[in-house]
């Protein structure tokens, strides 16, 4: 009988070692995608909540990015110029983050918001905001020079609460780290973004 058992824990050992190793084998694809059978739906990403972009001209050392804010709190970052953190950078938000910014997008909601674009002809020089909001997967955008004082003041407050609440300077960078870095020119990997949490 003992052998019996003995003879078991090997074949179970064996198969073990088996099982793991067609497991290991299976995951060092490449990162190649592999048939999971007939009616296998991958889950679909969340749904876009808002996206804050900032682009254009500016004569000194305005940052350039973007900021996508999906339903489930995702964040999304796309860091272009005059920023500490160049190409894509992901984070979350705490879901007390969250509601801030769906009860701040709520307030910017009820105001009428320009139809394409808001002119302002006392800003020059300075980069443009554009700001997408989604209603049912139907995509509505703003855009406005930075600063310009005929945006709606609530329009204004929801880009502000985006940057505010993503902790957008974990990536861009604080002013002062950003004058540093781009205006005196002095050398940018000594300067440390600490994260900010939410």
């Amino acid at each position: 009988m003992r052998r019996c058992s003995m003879a078991y824990r090997g074949l179970f050992a064996a198969t073990l070692v088996f099982s793991l190793s067609a497991i290991a084998c299976g995951g060092a694809n490449g990162g190649q995608a592999f048939d999971r059978g007939v009616g296998f739906v991958p889950p679909k990403p969340p749904r876009p909540l808002i996206r804050l972009a900032r682009a254009g001209a500016c004569p000194k050392w305005c940052p350039t990015y973007s900021v996508d804010v999906d339903v489930d709190g995702g964040v999304t970052y796309a860091g272009g110029s005059n920023v500490m953190t160049i190409g894509p950078a992901t984070g979350r938000l705490s879901p007390e983050a969250l509601a801030q910014l769906r009860a701040v997008m709520s307030k910017a909601s009820q105001t009428k918001m320009p139809s394409q674009k808001c002119a302002c002809g006392c800003a020059t020089n300075t980069p443009y905001v554009y700001l997408t909001t989604w209603d049912k997967d139907l995509p509505r955008t703003v855009m406005y020079e930075e600063g310009c004082e005929r945006a709606p003041h609530a329009i204004r407050v929801l880009e502000d609460a985006v940057d505010d609440l993503v902790g957008v300077e974990q990536w861009i960078g604080t002013v002062q780290q950003r004058r540093l870095c781009f205006e005196e020119q002095r050398d940018c990997s000594a300067l440390v973004v600490v994260p900010q949490l939410h």
